[in-house]
């Protein structure tokens, strides 16, 4: 005798969950970005609550947050801040300020707070970060307690 097949009630099938994901929609790559002006990095993303936003120097294999030490809201999708000094984050308990310096291998990692190594996305590509030399006495002035 066949098996037969007994159908779920609709209210009792288990909802999908969708996928969780972030996915960095500016900087793509190719970009250059001048120190001392302000940049608005975005995203989308699903089934995030809170983020954090690093940049990572490739040339010097280093990262550094530029939201401080504190997770932001996923749901805004973007980020202003003023491209200066970001967070760096040495020892387990330590965070510093510290100048970001110029460069052409640059990206963004935007990654959840919860899954950070699971759930995070890179810009596409490189960018680079420059310092133009108008910008002389505010560089100064902004990197003499360094």
């Amino acid at each position: 005798m066949p098996e037969e097949e007994i159908e779920t009630p609709e209210e009792e099938k288990p909802e999908e969950t969708e996928k969780s994901y972030i996915k960095v929609l500016s900087p793509k790559g190719g970009e250059i970005w001048e120190l001392g002006k302000t940049y608005t990095i975005s995203w989308e993303h699903s089934g995030v609550d809170e983020i954090y936003i690093s940049i990572v120097d490739y040339n010097a294999s280093e990262q550094c947050l530029l939201n401080n030490e504190k997770p932001i809201s996923a749901k805004t999708g973007k980020y202003t801040f003023k491209l200066d000094t970001c967070i760096a984050h040495p020892g387990m308990s330590q965070y510093i300020e510290v100048p970001i310096s110029p460069g052409d291998k640059y990206k963004v990692l935007v990654y959840s707070e919860d899954k950070p190594d699971t759930i995070r996305d890179f810009s596409d590509n490189y960018f680079s970060i420059i310092f133009l030399r108008r910008n002389y006495r505010w560089f100064l002035q902004k990197n003499k307690e360094f």
